[in-house]
């Protein structure tokens, strides 16, 4: 900093270099530790949304095979197992998005209850 004289009254602060800011390429990025976590929670919130949506189906399913009209002949205990599976799903899931280490793989993942 400088006066109204031009004569310096405070020195410059000089950061550490370890403390600077770098760039990181898109590729570096998709392992990039700070990432990772954000990336994972999204895709989570994704399969459960979608996860939520089979749900409401298995509903009026489980209502079909109580009536004894379900169209594939499900019986009620079927169908709440299927429930069942998909209820445990974020737990599975997050399991197995920890084990990812890549935005790519972690966006491409989809549960086999879900296929």
């Amino acid at each position: 900093e400088r006066d109204e004289n031009g004569v310096v009254t405070k020195e410059a602060v000089v950061p550490a270099a370890d403390t600077l800011a770098i760039e990181v390429t898109s590729e570096e990025l998709k392992t990039h530790a700070w990432h990772l976590p954000k990336a994972r929670a999204d895709r989570l919130e994704q399969i459960r949304g979608d996860r939520n949506s089979k749900l409401k189906e298995l509903d009026v399913e489980y209502q079909m095979a109580d009536e004894g009209v379900h169209p594939t002949g499900h019986t009620k205990a079927q169908v709440a197992t299927s429930k069942r599976v998909l209820r445990d799903l974020p737990v599975e899931a997050k399991s197995h998005l920890a084990a990812l280490n890549n935005t790519d793989e972690i966006s491409a993942y989809v549960p086999n209850a879900l296929k």
